[in-house]
């Protein structure tokens, strides 16, 4: 399991789930700052695809990044206007734009899985484990993988 799934007291991890498409998708709740209603980001002129646009957040510039195209999830939107989930690393805050909100859901460390070799839709270095629910398979995401893993520039 990777750093962005960190297991606290008691062995449990608190993820914070959400949905890009129909895809349900995790992040440990350590990682995030906060997160935000919808809000439009500023369009940066040559950014990469990845990049919506970048966002103020009380004076700090931090970038915004398109959840669905870097894990190559199709979408009919082309707003993409949906929360923003905002991640604090050492390096700097990027927001990921998200379609709607999930759970908090607690999980055991012993309950979340390794990635099935046979998923093939998501880029398995985005990819921290997997938690089934009594009803759902959520994917972990290595967040800071997602983030950082091929470098976004604005």
């Amino acid at each position: 399991m990777s750093d962005t799934t960190t297991v606290r007291g008691n062995d449990m991890v608190e993820i914070v789930t959400f949905y890009v498409k129909n895809t349900l998708l995790g992040v440990d709740i350590q990682t995030i700052q906060e997160i935000h209603p919808p809000q439009e980001a500023t369009q940066v002129p040559h950014a990469d695809e990845e990049v919506l646009g970048v966002m103020n957040l009380r004076g700090e510039v931090i970038t915004v990044l398109d959840l669905a195209g870097i894990l190559h999830i199709p979408t009919t939107q082309t707003n993409r206007e949906g929360h923003t989930i905002v991640m604090d690393f050492e390096e700097e805050k990027i927001g990921l734009r998200i379609d709607r909100l999930g759970e908090v859901v607690r999980a055991a460390h012993k309950d979340i899985e390794t990635t099935p070799a046979n998923v093939t839709t998501i880029d398995p270095r985005y990819i921290a484990g997997v938690h089934k629910t009594e009803t759902d398979l959520i994917v972990l995401l290595n967040a800071e993988e997602v983030c950082f893993g091929e470098k976004q520039t604005v």
